[in-house]
């Protein structure tokens, strides 16, 4: 009978078994090799382990930052997916706007986690629009990060707002070196 299975060999694969596994080895998205063995089932337990889907770029980010959350990991996922924005990124500047206090709301009455102008309080919403407003930014200030955060923080080019993206800069450079 053949089965396809995602493993990592253990150890050396004994013949002469009674069923057939088409065995498929990846590692880490790195190597695809195709392999026919002879096995009997009690040998597969010895040899495989299934291999666990890649941990995301915003999974890390977050535990850098403390927070294990599977849900904002998948926010910052979708939202990335949908921008082309970095989650390092949109973390840095959720860090920023919020401190990642989901009904936090400003003097200027920005809302979320985002801090943006609407009352948007599920993360997967807050931060979507967030990245798109950045991404609005970004096209504004013609492609220039810097100006497009101090402009999403609402201080425009000015020597304030340049400091306050910088702000943004140094933590997204810290989330992003893995």
């Amino acid at each position: 009978m053949l089965k396809s299975f995602n493993v990592i060999l253990l150890n050396e694969i004994k013949h002469g078994g009674q069923t057939m596994i088409k065995s498929i080895i990846k590692g880490c998205g790195l190597l695809s090799l195709m392999v026919i063995v002879t096995l009997t089932l009690t040998q597969i337990s010895n040899i495989i382990i299934p291999i666990s889907p890649p941990i995301s770029s915003a999974k890390i980010a977050l535990s850098k930052m403390g927070i294990k959350s599977e849900k904002l990991a998948s926010s910052y996922d979708m939202a990335t997916n949908s921008t082309g924005i970095s989650q390092e990124m949109l973390i840095a500047l959720t860090y920023t706007e919020s401190n990642f206090k989901q009904k936090a709301v400003s003097s200027k009455n920005y809302k979320g986690l985002m801090q943006i102008p609407y009352p948007l309080w599920h993360s997967d919403t807050n931060i979507l629009v967030g990245a798109h407003i950045l991404n609005e930014k970004i096209r504004i200030s013609n492609g220039d990060i810097r100006k497009a955060i101090a402009l999403y923080k609402g201080y425009g080019n000015t020597a304030k707002g340049l400091q306050k993206a910088d702000e943004v800069l140094i933590l997204y450079n810290k989330l992003k070196d893995v």
